[in-house]
């Protein structure tokens, strides 16, 4: 048994680099297609990294969802500080890639987008667009919102911000209605 021993370990070993490397390519392949500098954004859209054809809805139903976001800090199994790799596992590939927009990469889905740290593949923020197709009613009001979350940590005539695990919720406000959702790992 003995002799086994290092052996079984350096092929553990061997099997966790491995694994790393396998992991971390989606995001090498991106960052190595774009410019993280401060050149103007621009679209990506090689093969490799994107899947125009995926357009299922990754994100349903927002506005009644907002007390669950607000406690998990997930999104139909995305979550602030995951890495790209992890993300595209769950949702698949994005329909598109701006390389630089709210702040970082920013992969597009059919009705919500993520937003990778810059320098880093850690995901930084999930911006849920399905809100903007719900505005018919019943539409959440502000007060609903308050009435389902509780008072906001920080508010003002365009946001109410609230604690989620690893970041805030910010509710966008539009005329007394909510707008829009964030998840954010940023402070602001």
């Amino acid at each position: 048994m003995k002799v086994l021993w290092p052996f079984i370990s350096a092929a553990v070993l061997a099997s966790a680099i491995l694994s790393h490397a396998a992991d971390s390519g989606y995001y090498h392949l991106l960052v190595s297609l774009i410019d993280t500098n401060d050149s103007p954004a621009r679209g990506v859209s090689s093969g490799l990294l994107v899947d125009t054809n995926n357009l299922s809805p990754k994100v349903t139903n927002t506005l009644r969802r907002l007390p669950e976001l607000q406690r998990s800090g997930e999104v139909f199994g995305v979550r602030l500080g995951q890495t790209v790799e992890e993300v595209v596992g769950i949702w698949g590939k994005p329909r598109w890639i701006w390389s630089r927009c709210y702040g970082g990469p920013r992969l597009c889905y059919s009705n919500a987008s993520v937003v990778l740290e810059p320098f880093t593949n850690r995901v930084m923020a999930i911006l849920l667009e399905d809100t903007w197709l719900s505005r018919s009613p019943p539409l959440l009001t502000t007060n609903d919102c308050v009435r389902q979350l509780g008072q906001p940590e920080f508010s003002n005539s365009h946001y109410f911000c609230y604690k989620v695990p690893r970041g805030t919720m910010w509710v966008g406000l539009w005329e007394g209605e909510v707008e829009s959702v964030r998840l954010d790992s940023r402070s602001k």
